[in-house]
């Protein structure tokens, strides 16, 4: 029995613009999922542009290089154009490429967020922790759901701590100094 599946995720925590370098802090976010599906048997990168300081270019020749069946990315309202552009550079590259949007803007424009960007296959609005690996493994087969109304999780105790070796090459600001 093997536990590792097909799947190769790659998830994104986007910048406010292309190369800018902001290494406030880390994305616990797309951390944590990032954490939970590593845990669960499923190949993942995790990729924090806002704090690699990338080119649309790069982030195209990482997406083909990295053969990823999953592309991920967190929306935040005011930047929302630069995932939705990630999410086309996806397609173009590979239309067999599943792509999954959540984050603040997801969970508050619900479905849509499909008006917004014709290249997103499922939308997840509210904490998709508990559910992530079921919506990544579910999505392998056509018929999958484009959209999970999640709530918030009560017990953040029953998640994991997230695995920073994700992001371990990057030195983000000490807020105590």
């Amino acid at each position: 029995f093997d536990s590792m599946s097909n799947e190769k995720v790659l998830l994104i925590f986007p910048p406010f613009k292309w190369k800018a370098i902001d290494r406030f802090c880390q994305p616990l976010g797309v951390l944590t999922l990032a954490t939970i599906l590593k845990n669960d048997g499923i190949d993942v990168n995790l990729v924090d542009l806002s704090a690699e300081g990338w080119s649309p270019r790069k982030m195209a020749e990482y997406i083909k290089d990295g053969a990823f069946t999953h592309v991920g990315i967190t929306v935040i309202t005011p930047f929302r154009k630069i995932p939705f552009q990630i999410l086309k550079i996806a397609k173009r590259i590979d239309p067999k490429i599943v792509t999954l949007v959540g984050g603040p803007h997801v969970t508050y424009i619900k479905e849509k967020i499909f008006d917004e960007c014709k290249e997103i296959d499922i939308a997840v609005a509210g904490e998709a922790e508990l559910k992530i690996t079921e919506i990544i493994r579910n999505s392998s087969h056509n018929n999958f759901n484009k959209f999970y109304n999640l709530g918030i999780i009560k017990d953040i105790n029953k998640l994991p701590v997230p695995d920073r070796s994700f992001i371990s090459h990057i030195s983000y600001n000490d807020l105590d100094g």
